[in-house]
This record gives C-alpha cells, sequence and structure tokens, in this order.
C-alpha cells in the first residue's frame, strides 16, 4: 500500500472519530467560545511552518480533539488531546497549558515530536460572557 493511501485512510478514520463523537456544546453547554494554539517540536525546537492556531464553532464542534502528526514520515502517530481538553473545560478553566508526545514512529524509532499547545476559553455565565485570558 502506498504512503499517500495510507495517510488518506488514517485521516478518513480520524474524521469519522470526530463524527461519531459527541457536540462539544452537548458535553459543555456553557462553553462560547474556544481556541487553541499549537506548535509541534522537535528536538526541543519549533518546527518550522507547525504552529497554527485553531477556532472552534462550539455550536457544531466534537468533543473531540485529535491532531495529527506534522512529520510526512511518522507512521501511526499524532497527539490525541481529547482528555486533557475535556477535563480543563469541565473544570471551567479558561486557559489551558499541556503538551503531548507524539505516540507514532519513523522507521524503526520514535517520532520524538512534542505538541505543546494552549487553549483558551470563554463560558457563559448567568446569562452573560465571562471571559479571561
Amino acid at each position: 500500500m502506498s504512503r499517500w493511501s495510507d495517510s488518506s485512510r488514517a485521516r478518513t478514520e480520524r474524521w469519522k472519530r470526530e463524527d461519531d463523537s459527541p457536540r462539544l456544546k452537548d458535553v459543555i453547554p456553557s462553553i462560547t467560545r474556544l481556541r487553541i494554539e499549537l506548535t509541534e517540536y522537535a528536538d526541543n525546537r519549533s518546527v518550522t511552518d507547525s504552529q497554527r492556531v485553531q477556532h472552534y464553532v462550539v455550536e457544531r464542534a466534537a468533543a473531540h480533539f485529535e491532531i495529527p502528526c506534522s512529520d510526512a514520515r511518522c507512521e501511526d502517530g499524532g497527539h490525541d488531546l481529547t482528555s486533557v481538553v475535556i477535563s480543563a473545560l469541565r473544570a471551567s478553566r479558561h486557559t489551558l497549558e499541556d503538551e503531548d508526545p507524539c505516540r507514532g514512529y519513523v522507521g524503526e524509532h520514535a517520532c520524538g515530536r512534542t505538541l505543546k499547545f494552549t487553549g483558551y476559553v470563554e463560558f457563559e455565565k448567568q446569562g452573560e460572557f465571562e471571559s479571561q485570558g
């Protein structure tokens, strides 16, 4: 099987997991905004072109936060941030910071990349928006 079809299959499976997940607004009804800034690191240095910001449309977004590894050579890798993000949201945290090592392999070796992320959250509070961060 070609590398292209492997990556296409992995992407399709990731999208299916997202589609099958509950909606974020159903899991955390008070959430109004969510933004997560992501940067991937290799050898303690930021990977060129790996910085990005993801804005979530909370009314439609899945309660599933899976980010693929940006290394094209990485197999079976990526970052599932779902439990960390949902736990922070359930605790009504307005900011969250964490990192997650890639679980994939480049050849016979562990990928070695790490995704560092910071989330910024706004919640509704008694009919008003509560915002911090």
